[in-house]
């Protein structure tokens, strides 16, 4: 099991879009959640995870426990000290070989459970991924779920049974060094029978 979450869970906006190839960088974007975050007065630095499958996409938004970025070592250990790295140091390269999730499907049918397992998965090295960092406001990993095929079956395996499924998703930063040990989840969220059809938008 994992220590507490290194940061905070802010927002879960599932929205759809106009554009064909979808909103790369959405915390940028007008109409976006995180634009719409800074408008209601949230200063935190974001942590941001944008899974783009148009004419859906799903931001996820993360932020630190603390006011100030990046966290302290003394508080956040390791994991804080490999976020950092991640975000400020990382070429894109060594991002794709570290960023991963792990899913959980509790409840659903059979076939979407045996599909998504429980394993955990490094994302970078199936899907094309584009990161972007605006210092001293967010740092975003930007997904393209359709830009591999295994994924792109699975999504529509998930989104054909979203109404039954009740999803758990945990993101991480893997530690490959001694000191980067143990791993920690950075932030989680759980989709819950999701009516697809009644997301905001379009973008």
């Amino acid at each position: 099991p994992s220590e507490p979450a290194v940061l905070s869970t802010v927002c879960i906006d599932l929205f759809s879009v106009r554009s064909r190839e979808g909103i790369k960088h959405i915390s940028v974007a007008p109409g976006g959640v995180v634009q719409a975050l800074r408008s209601a007065g949230e200063q935190r630095f974001l942590f941001v995870v944008n899974w783009r499958f148009p004419p859906t996409q799903l931001a996820c938004v993360f932020a630190s426990h603390e006011e100030s970025w990046p966290p302290s070592d003394g508080t956040s250990g390791p994991a804080g000290i490999l976020l950092r790295s991640f975000c400020e140091e990382m070429c894109d390269d060594q991002r794709n070989a570290r960023f991963k999730s792990i899913a959980c499907v509790r409840e659903g049918p059979w076939l979407v459970k045996t599909v998504i397992g429980k394993n955990a998965a490094i994302l970078g090295k199936a899907m094309k991924i584009d990161y972007f960092r605006v210092p001293g406001d967010h740092f975003e990993v930007s997904i393209d779920v359709f830009s591999e095929a295994k994924a792109r079956n699975i999504l529509g395996l998930v989104q054909g049974a979203a109404r039954k499924l009740v999803v758990e998703v945990a993101l991480l930063i893997e530690g490959q060094d001694t000191e980067e040990l143990p791993e920690r989840v950075l932030g989680g969220f759980r989709v819950s029978r999701c009516d697809v059809a009644r997301c905001r938008g379009p973008v």
